[in-house]
This record gives structure tokens, C-alpha cells and sequence, in this order.
């Protein structure tokens, strides 16, 4: 199965790429500890072997939240959003073979059929409206079918090479440079330094966090999210809108011809084009900024890609926000 709901609060919307439900509706969860925004979400039952990713940004600063899953009387939350420290609670920990859900730091793996009821709580001073909450569910694995005779490309994004960074960081940080070549396209202006910055996870010590990502973004003023894709139709409705995804792939010896890494366990780069059976690519891990612009071959990257996750991050143009009539 693949579910999806997207939701944005009533009185604001954002020319955001992909359909959307304006339903959002928040819950006053305020206490002692200080001011909390809460939202429900049953989800429906989902088969083993699939994921649940939820993502979240509103366009205030100085925002927190945590998404908790609940199956039964037992909860799973992942880390929060931005972390203050490693989190070390025993849901991170690896659960009996009889649990039906995982966490999976940025997002639930189902071990079994499971009914979850996600929920949502964000801690930021006032009620909040200019935001955006995705929930995506698609299995782990698929074979998605390949598009023909499509031919769409962009405009080739800022090549940077995460190579050129200074030793002890250049290893760690594909996403924050892919994020930043797909924000420079659409219009930000800021230093690639400081995206990396802004990425950095004090829960995984990592820079690579798919919400810390969306969480920079909001900082700049963009809407975005994490999506899981399954299909290649959704990608070219994307590009056809001028906007690049950043795509998390992962492969083993020799699964992506022509790339500069050989295997890679997990890896993200700049989505700009098909044409010719092959897919137009920045790939932060050219070991120079000339090496970053690639070519691959359409049905390896639909393997490494959409065939396993399929998870990416898209992020709408600032111009594109608009109020609701």
C-alpha cells in the first residue's frame, strides 16, 4: 500500500507541489513545562515490512517537536526535533521480534499488520498556522516501472563537493550539501557552511537527519518535506514544476555505474532530470565540484532509489506561498 496524507492549518496554504488536505486542526496541550501544540493522526492498518515517515515544518522560528507512534498501549517515539541530546530512550533500542514497529530514527519500520495512531506535539509560543504535516506509508521494498521517452531537465543546479570540506566533516555530510545545491536553485542565498551548520543532529551526532534537513529550510522560509515516492510519475510532475528532489539512495559493489562512491549504505543526492534513459544527478561525492554533475543509468538509479524507500526531500519555492480565499 502506499498512504500519504499532507495537512495544513485552515487558515493558511502554500503552493506546495504534491496534493493536499487543508484539514489541520491543533489541540491546546500546554502545561507546567510550557506552551505544547498537539494533533492526532490514526492511520490505517498497514501491512508488514513498510515504512512510516512523518515530516513537519512551520515557517516561525525557535519551534520543537516530537511524533510518537502508538500501537496499543505501547509508544514509540522518535527523537525530537531539533534534539538537545543523544536520545537514549529504550524505543531507540532494537525491540523483540514480536513488536510490530521499529523506530528507525527518521522514521517506523512495520514488523507485522499494525494500526498506529501517530501523534504530533509541537512546542513553540503561539498556535501554530504556517505549517505543513506529511505522513507518508509505502513498502520498504517495490518495483516501480520505469518512465518512457520522458524527456525533463532543469537548469543544472550549483555544483558543490562535500570533498571540499574540511577533513573530519567531508565523509558525514551528502545531505546538507544536496539540500544546499536544491535550496540555491530555488533562490536561497545563504553560505553552504551554514547549512551544514544547521544540519547537524545532537541526537546522531550526524549531519544526514531527513528532519533536520526540512527544519533548515523552514528556517529560510521554505516549505518542504519528507516524501517517499513510488512511482516515477510523481518525479517528473515534480520537475516539470522546476523543482529538484534530493534523493536518498543506497547501493551495493558496482550498483550505480559511473558514481564517484563504489557502494554506498546510505547516501543523498540532487534529482534535476530524465532524458535518455538516464537520470540527470548532482552527486555531492564528486571528489571535485567538476565531477559533481552526473549521468546514470535510469534503471540503476530506480533500484538504488525507488525500488528500496524511495524516500526524498521536496521543498516548494518561497514565491509559491498563498493565503486561502
Amino acid at each position: 500500500m502506499h498512504y500519504v496524507t499532507r495537512l495544513s492549518h485552515a487558515r493558511s496554504a502554500f503552493s506546495y507541489p504534491l496534493a493536499m488536505n487543508r484539514n489541520l486542526q491543533w489541540h491546546n496541550a500546554s502545561d507546567a513545562t510550557g506552551q505544547h501544540w498537539q494533533l492526532t493522526l490514526p492511520l490505517p492498518e498497514i501491512p508488514p515490512d513498510h515504512l512510516i515517515t512523518p515530516s513537519y515544518v512551520q515557517l516561525t522560528s525557535g519551534y520543537r517537536y516530537q511524533w510518537t507512534a502508538r500501537v496499543a498501549s505501547t509508544e514509540i517515539p522518535l527523537a525530537p526535533t531539533p534534539a538537545r541530546e543523544p536520545f537514549t530512550t529504550a524505543a531507540r533500542e532494537t525491540l523483540a521480534d514480536t513488536s510490530p514497529l521499529t523506530n528507525e530514527i527518521d522514521c517506523w519500520h512495520s514488523r507485522a499488520m499494525v494500526q498506529p495512531q501517530l501523534t504530533l506535539k509541537v512546542s513553540t509560543t503561539s498556535e501554530p498556522i504556517d505549517c505543513l504535516v506529511v505522513v507518508n506509508v509505502r513498502p520498504l521494498v517495490l518495483a516501480p516501472s520505469l518512465p518512457e521517452g520522458t524527456r525533463v531537465a532543469l537548469t543544472p543546479p550549483l555544483a558543490i563537493s562535500q570533498y571540499i570540506a574540511p577533513t573530519e566533516t567531508r565523509n558525514r555530510i551528502c545531505s546538507p550539501t544536496a539540500l544546499h545545491m536544491a535550496l540555491s536553485q530555488l533562490g536561497h542565498t545563504g553560505t553552504w557552511a551554514a547549512t551544514v551548520a544547521g544540519c547537524f543532529d545532537a541526537d546522531t551526532q550526524a549531519y544526514g537527519k531527513w528532519p533536520m534537513a526540512m527544519l533548515w529550510a523552514s528556517k529560510h522560509g521554505f516549505v518542504g518535506a519528507v516524501e517517499l515516492f513510488s512511482d516515477w510519475a510523481t518525479v517528473v510532475e515534480l520537475l516539470s514544476q522546476e523543482i529538484p528532489i534530493v534523493c536518498s539512495i543506497r547501493y551495493p559493489t558496482g550498483g550505480l555505474s559511473g558514481a564517484p562512491l563504489q557502494q554506498t549504505p546510505g547516501h543523498l543526492v540532487l534529482l534535476y532530470g530524465i532524458e535518455n534513459q538516464e537520470v540527470l544527478v548532482m552527486d555531492p561525492a564528486g571528489k571535485t565540484c567538476d565531477n559533481v554533475q552526473q549521468r546514470y543509468r535510469i534503471e540503476e538509479f530506480n533500484k538504488v532509489w525507488l525500488c528500496h524507500r524511495g524516500a526524498g526531500y521536496v521543498i516548494a519555492p518561497r514565491q509559491g506561498r498563498r493565503s486561502l480565499a
